[in-house]
C-alpha cells in the first residue's frame, strides 16, 4: 500500500517538474532570443558608426591629395584671394 501511495507521489512530483522544466527552458529561450536582439541591434549600431568614420576619413584623405597635388604658386594665389578680402 505504502509503495502505490508513494509511486501515485513520485509521478506527480516527476510530472510537476517535467512541467517546470519545460516553461523554465521556454523562459530562459526567450530571454536568449532578446539579449541577442539587443546585441544585434547594438553591433549594427557599431558598424554604422565605422561606415561614417570611413566616409569621413576618405573625405579627408581625398581633400589632403587635392591639397598636396597643388603647386606653390597656387596655393599663394589662394591664400591671396581669402586673406586679403
Amino acid at each position: 500500500m505504502l509503495g502505490l501511495i508513494w509511486s501515485a507521489v513520485g509521478g506527480f512530483f516527476t510530472k510537476a517538474w517535467l512541467q517546470i522544466a519545460i516553461i523554465g527552458g521556454a523562459a530562459i529561450a526567450v530571454a536568449a532570443v532578446l539579449f541577442s536582439a539587443r546585441s544585434a541591434g547594438r553591433q549594427a549600431e557599431r558598424v554604422e558608426g565605422m561606415q561614417r568614420a570611413l566616409q569621413n576619413v576618405k573625405v579627408r584623405n581625398e581633400v589632403d591629395r587635392i591639397v598636396n597635388s597643388g603647386s606653390d604658386d597656387d596655393f599663394d594665389r589662394l591664400r591671396r584671394k581669402w586673406t586679403y578680402k
